[in-house]
């Protein structure tokens, strides 16, 4: 949008909820400004719009400057991109309340069904819980 600002204002004045996607070459102070406008920050871990990208390991700087800020603005972190279950584990607990996942972590062919994905994924959690990093 030519003046973001004002479409998320707009989508907050008609009671609903906002976010901004932010690319992986986006700085976090190009978008600090509408931080306090959104509810959800959808963090991009890969070059959006290509399909079979390598997840990019250096996001996940941003993500936890995004997640130690989102108390102030009280937003919401989102990732999505290519997540898989490593960066999982080593974002666990840092404040990313949310990963989009898709065949990086479902279809793996490592894997043999979904059932075991989710376990994996639990697994994180559970450890995070206990205080159990990797």
């Amino acid at each position: 949008a030519k003046q973001p600002a004002a479409v998320l204002q707009r989508i907050r004045r008609l009671g609903l909820k906002c976010g901004v996607a932010v690319s992986p070459s986006v700085s976090i102070a190009s978008i600090e400004e509408l931080l306090p406008l959104t509810d959800f920050i959808l963090l991009m871990s890969v070059n959006p719009g290509f399909a079979n990208q390598s997840y990019l390991e250096h996001v996940e700087k941003k993500a936890v400057r995004l997640a130690a800020m989102q108390e102030t603005y009280g937003y919401t972190v989102i990732m999505d991109g290519a997540v898989n279950i490593e960066a999982i584990s080593r974002l666990c607990g840092k404040g990313i309340s949310a990963y989009v996942l898709g065949n990086r972590v479902l279809l793996d062919r490592k894997r043999e069904c979904y059932a075991e994905a989710v376990r994996s994924i639990r697994a994180v959690w559970e450890n995070m819980e206990k205080g159990v990093t990797t």
